[in-house]
């Protein structure tokens, strides 16, 4: 939905952003509802407004951390059309390919075309997302990518704020509307012989990547990470956001040659269980627990920090939800170790996710930080007992946390 608003009455878009007293300089706000936060509209972070007089003139600038955008040093005299692209140095979103009619959303940005603009008065438009009812229009297109373009931001603040590494710039991530999970990839940081071997073990008919690709002659359209929008819940799709950030974010510290073999690991899971997690047998079974287990963990932690006081889809904190977690399934991917290496709360009885069994989690470890903890997630830290030892090793010395102590967590799992 696009609005005018007159100036006059009003200094202060809606959304609180100001307007020029000239009503011909283009100014206005770009936001996104959140169903979670009683249906507040929020601002739509670091989004690119492009704008066009019709003839010779093209300008361009950035929505702010309120959604608030104006093309400085332009006077808007006639008509004009309008764009809103989600790219930034961050992130370009695409994806929402729907038809054959439409493949080349396959490799174009998410743009939000405007339309034609006129009446003389440019300086108080304000552009809404609201939610989508359409699955795969426009509404559902220009909501998920405005969802994820803030989660993304999100996400970059909270690493800040823990001392951990922040994603690659740049990020190629595909939106598919029809899906509810996600995969980091990260094709352009790999070497093309890692890709190759992907491409050569099945990966594109595996039915692994949540979006169409038919050959191996469109590597390029392969993006660094995929991630579903299939979601009418904001913490739904922020949880998901969270969790593929996380896995790029791990790269970073473990590096290439360490992600291609959580490639294939994923793959060979994949194929071997008909889940790209797999269990505790499958082959490179370790890497697998170590990686998902890391970014469930800063999943629901980054999203509880969210969503902190406002009802959640799941009905309790994210952060509650994790914590009465051990594994995902019996002896694999333990998805509650991390937050019980800092916290001091533990349920009575804590569940795999998959089934399987529950158990007493012996927790009288607490103290450590999500900044610690990322340190020795390199590439030498590849299953769960490697990860104990690097903790025993590197960051028990000096902090008082007894060895016995993270022994007897680590075998609760």
């Amino acid at each position: 939905m696009i609005t005018h608003y007159d100036a006059e009455e009003d200094e202060q878009h809606a959304c609180g952003c100001p307007i020029p007293n000239d009503k011909r300089k283009p100014a206005g706000c770009i936001q996104v509802e959140d169903v979670q936060m009683n249906n507040m509209m929020l601002g739509v972070e670091d989004v690119k407004v492009t704008w066009w007089n019709g003839w010779f003139t093209f300008k361009t600038t950035s929505t702010d951390g309120a959604g608030c955008w104006s093309i400085d040093r332009h006077r808007e005299r006639g008509k004009a059309y309008m764009w809103v692209t989600f790219q930034n140095s961050r992130a370009m979103l695409r994806g929402f390919v729907g038809n054959t009619a439409k493949l080349w959303r396959l490799l174009l940005p998410v743009t939000d075309y405007r339309g034609q603009l006129g009446g003389g008065s440019y300086h108080n438009i304000q552009i809404d997302y609201n939610m989508w009812n359409n699955q795969g229009g426009s509404d559902h297109r220009t909501w998920s990518a405005s969802t994820v373009m803030n989660g993304i931001h999100h996400f970059h603040r909270e690493a800040q704020n823990d001392g951990i590494n922040t994603p690659p710039s740049g990020l190629d991530i595909y939106l598919t509307a029809n899906r509810r999970d996600g995969i980091a990839l990260m094709t352009s940081q790999l070497p093309q012989q890692t890709v190759n071997d992907l491409v050569g073990q099945g990966l594109f008919s595996s039915g692994l990547l949540p979006y169409i690709i038919s050959n191996n002659s469109i590597l390029a359209a392969v993006p660094d990470v995929a991630i579903g929008c299939n979601f009418q819940n904001s913490d739904q799709q922020w949880s998901v956001t969270q969790h593929e950030l996380a896995h790029t974010s791990h790269f970073t510290n473990a590096g290439a040659i360490f992600w291609g073999r959580l490639g294939l690991a994923t793959l060979n899971a994949r194929i071997a269980t008909g889940d790209p997690w797999g269990d505790e047998d499958v082959f490179d079974a370790g890497i697998l627990a170590i990686c998902e287990s890391w970014a469930e963990h800063l999943e629901h932690v980054y999203t509880d920090r969210a969503y902190n006081g406002f009802p959640t889809s799941i009905n309790e904190p994210w952060v509650d939800r994790l914590d009465r977690w051990r594994n995902d399934s019996p002896n694999h991917v333990p998805i509650g170790i991390h937050l019980d290496l800092f916290d001091n709360m533990e349920p009575p009885l804590s569940f795999d996710r998959e089934g399987g069994g529950s158990g007493l989690v012996v927790d009288n470890v607490t103290g450590l930080t999500n900044g610690q903890l990322f340190s020795v997630l390199d590439a030498a830290t590849d299953d769960p007992q490697e990860y104990r030892q690097r903790i025993i090793n590197d960051l028990l010395p000096g902090s008082g946390i007894a060895v016995g102590d993270v022994d007897a967590l680590f075998n609760s799992y």
